[in-house]
């Protein structure tokens, strides 16, 4: 995960970020291969989703 972070390690992080950037990799390599987009909009659009879940 390392590779893939700037800035940070991944020990500066907690689990739910861990976890959340990893299937976010992992979903951006799976489009990569297969030339899909799994997940649309922006990461900006799925923070405002995650808020409105919330409420």
């Amino acid at each position: 995960m390392n590779n893939y972070l700037f800035g940070y390690t991944k020990e500066e992080l907690s689990p739910e970020e861990r976890e959340e950037i990893t299937e976010r990799i992992q979903d951006e390599m799976e489009e990569i291969v297969s030339g899909v987009t799994l997940h649309s909009g922006t990461i900006f659009e799925d923070e405002e989703e995650d808020e409105q879940m919330e409420k």
